[in-house]
């Protein structure tokens, strides 16, 4: 920087003057003091001749004209002719120099779409200097104009480059944001404006226990379905013989019913329009009530009195045989057989039924009535093997004798041999005793049988807890063609038939029948029978049930001996797998709604301490429990029943119980979580991961 006196003027790299005022008067022999001062604070300068200010508090400036800083300089005064006038000059050595730069925006900041309860993010970046400063703006859906943001419980990082909003809700849908940036010294800039989307998260919503393939019956079936936000859920039916009035699901008819439920949407859950489940309504068996007297006397004339059966539903026609009037004149057991045909009301709901009840004529009151004889048996070495009779009267004892000598134990209405040997074989026959009268059953040969006789049945695919029904394939064959085959399954109790398929013979069961399933064949394939049946299974049982069957085989010629076989395995487990009380459903998999209850099991408390204690519903609730708020910590409860989870059976849920079912509830298969679990001994809780 130059500063000429002559003409006053003060010039930069001597580019010419920048400042000037009139000229200063010199006299010769006259001593002045010639002074700049630069206030570096201040990035100004003055200078002075004598007592007489020739600039005063000036910018410094950069060759531009641009405002500067100055960091570490020295000053000094240099003469490049002395005694020549004007030549004397300001030099700044070894200085610094930052020059403001223009605010340069390098990244605008751009929409963004979230679920309501999420957080939501707008990013700008900008360059400068001295560096930028920011500040974020807001227009909303209601206003024209846009607002500066403060620091607070829904806004973060308002004077950053950063903006965080901490939870998106419903309301801020449309949200216009923007951020103005500066830095005191270029052009204020404003970023584009970025809109904020808030969708509303999807709702989850699932049936519990729907109801399954099952007969008809007027009875109101109780629907229950568990939502996200906890809201009842709407039913109704889609389709078919059924009416619902609140969560009363009743039947009207046959055929296939499609119900739905739905549920309302929330500020933050969307609404789930419908969920369906569908299941089929075949005809029901009716339930006869007959108890006729189990012995009369001889000329006894059959009268209402004996005939007097009762039918659920009510009404409809029985018809005896034999029927009313009819004299019972000859002494021994007589069968009583009763057909029911519902009301035409009834006719396309229920199933018509045959019933059958023994009477014995004559005789001593109470003494043995010999119901069903013991058979004979060809049975394969080693197979188990059982001989028994059917018998009423009072107070009755029994015997049996194998070629006439009394079996040591063998006391019961039947006979069973673990391991049919050799040694084994002989004829059988079982005395009866009661009312002081002895009776003798027929006499039953029990021989070693060919091996080319085989009967077997097995389960069809896999029976989860969620599984309404199981299917059975069973296979016979044997030598020759015999004259007739009869084929009898015993099924645990509250199981039904549901379906029959294959080689099925003349007489067959009808779908509904309970308790014994009976197939006869008159005209024998040769060599080779095979069928299956599918049971109905009721909601909610699980754990192992058996069936068990076996075979009559009548050979060639009206007198052909029987061969009795019992179908291996016998019996046959049918493991229908114990429900998780998390699995409420009964689908065999843990989801996240099914864990989100646990976890409000668990977060139980009394007062402010967690406790974990649940108690056993006393009314219906999702899972058969309710938290138990009032039990202290220190309390075990003694319950007469305990949730899957509770392994250590205290009546409360633990962090390493709720730790245990969220490992069932990550069960995988590849990479897709499923939640699968099933049965395992010799685990804490009796289930382990996995199909």
């Amino acid at each position: 920087m130059r500063f000429n006196l002559a003409d006053r003027s003060v010039s930069r790299d001597d580019r010419g003057p920048a400042l000037a005022k009139s000229p200063v008067v010199l006299v010769a022999g006259e001593s002045r003091r010639l002074a700049a001062t630069i206030d570096f604070g201040r990035n100004r300068w003055s200078v002075t001749y004598g007592a007489e200010a020739l600039w005063t508090d000036q910018p410094l400036t950069a060759r531009t004209g641009v405002a500067f800083d100055l960091g570490d300089i020295t000053v000094a005064w240099r003469i490049a002719a002395p005694g020549a006038p004007g030549d004397n000059f300001l030099s700044f050595d070894n200085y610094r120099a930052a020059v403001a730069e223009p605010i340069t925006l390098l990244l605008q900041p751009r929409d963004q779409s979230v679920v309501a309860g999420q957080p939501a993010f707008f990013t700008v970046a900008a360059a400068g200097a001295p560096p930028p400063q920011f500040q974020w703006q807001r227009r909303t859906t209601a206003g024209s104009t846009f607002s500066d943001l403060a620091e607070g419980s829904d806004y973060a990082g308002v004077r950053s480059p950063k903006l965080t909003v901490r939870s998106a809700g419903v309301a801020m849908n449309g949200y216009v944001f923007r951020c103005v940036i500066s830095n005191g010294q270029a052009a204020v800039l404003t970023s584009s404006a970025a809109v904020l989307t808030v969708g509303k998260a999807t709702q989850t919503l699932a049936f519990i226990d729907p109801p399954q393939d099952r007969p008809f019956s007027p009875q109101p079936i109780g629907l229950r379905a568990v939502s996200a936000s906890g809201q009842p859920a709407v039913f109704s039916v889609l389709g078919g013989p059924a009416r619902v009035e609140g969560n009363q699901l009743t039947l009207t008819g046959l055929g296939t019913v499609k119900i739905s439920a739905s549920v309302p949407g929330t500020d933050s859950l969307s609404a789930v329009a419908s969920v369906e489940h569908t299941f089929t309504v075949f005809k029901a068996i009716p339930v006869i009530t007959w108890n006729p007297p189990a012995q009369v006397a001889a000329g006894t004339v059959l009268s209402a009195a004996q005939l007097n059966a009762t039918a659920v539903p009510g009404g409809g026609a029985f018809v005896y045989q034999p029927a009313v009037g009819t004299a019972l004149a000859t002494p021994g057991p007589v069968q009583l057989a009763l057909k029911y045909s519902p009301a035409a009301a009834d006719a396309a709901t229920y199933e018509s039924i045959s019933v059958t009840r023994v009477v014995l004529v004559g005789g001593v009151a109470g003494a043995p009535l010999i119901v069903r004889q013991p058979v004979s048996q060809k049975v394969p070495l080693g197979a188990p093997v059982s001989a028994e009779v059917v018998a009423v009267g009072d107070n009755l004892a029994f015997q049996w004798f194998k070629d006439d000598v009394a079996v040591n134990g063998a006391t019961k209405p039947f006979l069973v041999i673990a391991a049919f040997a050799a040694s084994d074989a002989g004829t059988y026959r079982v005395e009866i005793s009661g009312g002081g009268v002895k009776v003798s059953s027929q006499p039953a040969v029990l021989s070693l049988a060919g091996a080319e006789i085989s009967a077997v049945h097995a389960v069809v695919g896999t029976v989860s807890p969620s599984s309404a029904t199981v299917t059975i394939r069973n296979t016979l064959s044997y030598p020759g063609t015999p004259s007739g085959l009869g084929w009898s399954v015993l099924i645990p109790r509250g199981w039904s038939l549901a379906a029959v398929s294959g080689q099925t013979g003349e007489v067959a069961p009808v779908i509904g029948t309970t308790d014994v399933l009976e197939w006869a064949w008159t005209t024998v394939p040769a060599g080779l029978v095979s069928f299956t049946y599918t049971l109905s299974l009721p909601a909610g049982e699980s754990g192992v049930r058996s069936v068990s069957a076996f075979v009559v085989l009548r050979g060639a010629g009206e007198g052909g001996a029987l061969t009795k076989v019992l179908v291996r395995p016998d019996p046959l487990p049918v493991a229908r797998g114990r429900r998780h009380d998390v699995d409420v459903n009964g689908d065999g998999r843990i989801s996240l709604i099914e864990l989100t209850r646990l976890i409000e099991l668990y977060n139980t408390r009394n007062g402010t301490a967690r406790t974990g204690a649940y108690s056993v519903a006393a009314a219906d609730s999702e899972d058969g429990f309710n938290p138990e708020p009032r039990r202290a910590v220190a309390v075990v409860a003694t319950l007469n029943r305990h949730h899957s989870a509770d392994t250590d059976l205290d009546g409360k849920l633990s962090l390493t119980e709720l730790t245990r079912v969220i490992e069932l509830y990550n069960s995988r298969t590849g990479t897709t979580r499923t939640g699968d679990y099933r049965e395992s001994e010799g685990t804490e809780d009796g289930f382990a991961p996995g199909p």
